[in-house]
């Protein structure tokens, strides 16, 4: 976290002095991240300000780029931003930018991002009290971010769209067969298991087998 937040602040500190708009942007979205992330996982300890500054970083950075009609990062922006919505409640907010960004993909066919689209959209559906209509729609989210991911050799994106399809079928009482899925794309990794979305396939995993053999 201090050694990627020390990068993004050099990076800024660099773009604002040969003038570089494109990378001031870029880090100024990432240190509203980085403050919202940081603020959400230690919510207990920190007020919401910290969370509505970061948002307003981000924001204010999608707002300039929208304006700007600069296509280039603005989708992996928009579906950042949507996830942090998500995080917060804003649900309807978070789905409005998810349109927004799968229209920027449509129009540039840029599609490297598709599988997180498809994923953080499947999160989003799940909140609340989600139907069963959500559920399966929030499902079929979830397969399709897989399918893409495959497509694309995405091994990490495939793990977290599979890690997601599994915490969804865990819910629903289906922890034999969330385990196979999740152990299968698991088993693809030989390194990095200190990252923390590894951390948290295996930690879900554990939950999973003990559920499996009750």
């Amino acid at each position: 976290h201090e050694t990627a937040l020390l990068h993004i602040r050099r990076m800024v500190d660099l773009a604002s002095k040969e003038g570089f708009g494109f990378f001031q942007l870029l880090g100024m979205f990432y240190l509203g991240l980085n403050q919202a992330l940081q603020a959400l996982a230690n919510r207990r300890t920190q007020s919401d300000t910290q969370i509505k500054e970061g948002l307003s970083k981000m924001e204010q950075a999608v707002a300039i780029k929208r304006d700007s009609g600069s296509p280039l990062g603005m989708s992996s922006h928009l579906i950042q931003l949507a996830a942090v919505y998500g995080q917060i409640g804003q649900t309807q907010e978070g789905l409005q930018l998810l349109d927004e960004a799968q229209t920027l993909v449509k129009k540039n066919g840029s599609h490297y991002f598709e599988p997180e689209l498809y994923r953080v959209k499947g999160e989003l559906l799940q909140q609340g009290s989600p139907d069963l209509i959500q559920a399966e729609a929030a499902e079929k989210c979830f397969c399709q971010a897989i399918e893409i991911a495959q497509k694309q050799q995405a091994r990490h994106c495939e793990l977290r769209a599979t890690f997601s399809l599994c915490q969804l079928w865990q819910q629903q009482g289906k922890a034999t067969a969330a385990h196979e899925l999740l152990s299968t794309i698991f088993g693809w990794f030989t390194e990095g298991f200190e990252m923390p979305d590894l951390r948290e396939a295996q930690k879900l995993l554990a939950e999973l087998k003990m559920g499996a053999e009750i």
